[in-house]
């Protein structure tokens, strides 16, 4: 019932996961039990994936704030350190040079 209203469905799965795994062997043996699986599966199923999809969507806006919260903060502290462009490139550049280091 609660995978078919998909009421809190990380629990259901991992309740589930557990009963099958720990049941698996009355489960196949009962003919019965595949046939009240089967709709489960297919809710769990759909459910899951609707899930999946919020989650990606919601990863790659995450993402996507997080460069823009970046540029922005780059820009910033260019801005207040008081270069131009022209040094802020120079910046950029000396930055993706290896940088040799002396160990002793």
């Amino acid at each position: 019932m609660w995978a078919e209203k998909e009421w809190n469905i990380p629990l259901v799965s991992r309740i589930l996961f557990f009963l099958l795994k720990t049941h698996h062997n009355q489960i196949v043996a009962n003919r019965i039990m595949r046939t009240i699986l089967i709709p489960l599966r297919r809710h769990l199923r759909a459910a899951l994936q609707r899930q999946k999809g919020i989650i990606g969507y919601n990863l790659a806006a995450l993402h996507f704030i997080k460069n823009k919260n970046d540029a922005e903060r780059t820009a910033q502290f260019y801005e207040e350190e008081g270069l131009d462009e022209e040094k802020v490139k120079a910046r950029i550049a000396e930055g993706k040079k290896r940088k040799r280091v002396v160990l002793a």
